[in-house]
């Protein structure tokens, strides 16, 4: 898996990742030191892998949230400190820690539990708990247990992001909530369905919402809707 060249200086020309692992995953790669290395940690078909961002070994892999039958690894992985929460939504979902010992890494497994948050829209980490959906359900859990604290039936699954300590989940329904993230329980503060939002039948929403600038940005199809969510705007 070739990387790139920048100014004329090749830095390095593949992964070290087997051809065995399978192609690319859908989940987006991301960039995190990890046990004191920075690393490019990406979903490939049959496992999560950990990759040296300055010379392109593989340190690490992980196949315990992969689902290699379908390639469905679509969750983006989410790192805080040393470890990397992943998540397939036919497998379940769980923390890997990674371990340095001299050369070699490791990454074995802290929890996995298959009603822990793993729907496409992904999971968000708020302080010390994670966020996110299963099937229907919205669930708060301990990040570094995995112990589930409260879930919410009938929220149902989307894309978020995460300002001001709220969190904007755009349901694949189409709908927009804005939950106050807290371990006590699930705690809404606002719900809307945009104006004009196509009738979908039995397809879903899935682009992510944006924010810039104190606008919410919502995408579906063709169409555009872009709010002003600054305090005290109506």
């Amino acid at each position: 898996m070739d990387l790139f060249e920048y100014q004329g200086k090749q830095y390095f020309a593949k992964f070290g990742i087997p051809v065995s692992a399978g192609g690319a995953a859908y989940a987006s790669p991301i960039i995190a030191t990890i046990a004191g290395t920075k690393q490019v940690v990406q979903y490939v078909r049959s496992t999560m892998v950990g990759v040296d961002a300055a010379t392109g070994k593989l340190l690490w892999t992980f196949n315990r949230t992969s689902d290699p039958r379908t390639g469905s690894n679509i969750g983006t992985p989410v790192v805080y400190k040393d470890g990397v929460y992943g998540a397939a939504s036919l497998v379940g979902a769980g923390l890997a820690t990674v371990a340095k010992n001299g050369e070699t890494f490791t990454a074995t497994s802290t929890y996995f539990d298959r009603t822990l948050p793993s729907a496409i829209g992904g999971v968000v980490r708020i302080g010390e708990y994670g966020y996110g959906a299963n099937g229907q359900t919205f669930v708060c859990f301990d990040w570094a247990t995995g112990t589930v604290k409260w879930a919410e039936r009938g929220v149902g699954a989307g894309a978020m992001i995460v300002a001001d300590n709220r969190i904007f989940l755009r349901k694949e329904a189409g709908e927009v909530s804005l939950i106050e993230p807290s371990p006590e329980g699930f705690k809404a503060r606002g719900n809307f369905l945009p104006e004009g939002h196509p009738q979908r039948g039995r397809s879903e929403s899935w682009a992510y919402p944006a924010l810039s600038d104190g606008r919410l940005y919502i995408r579906d199809g063709a169409k555009l809707w872009v709010y002003d969510v600054r305090a005290g705007k109506r």
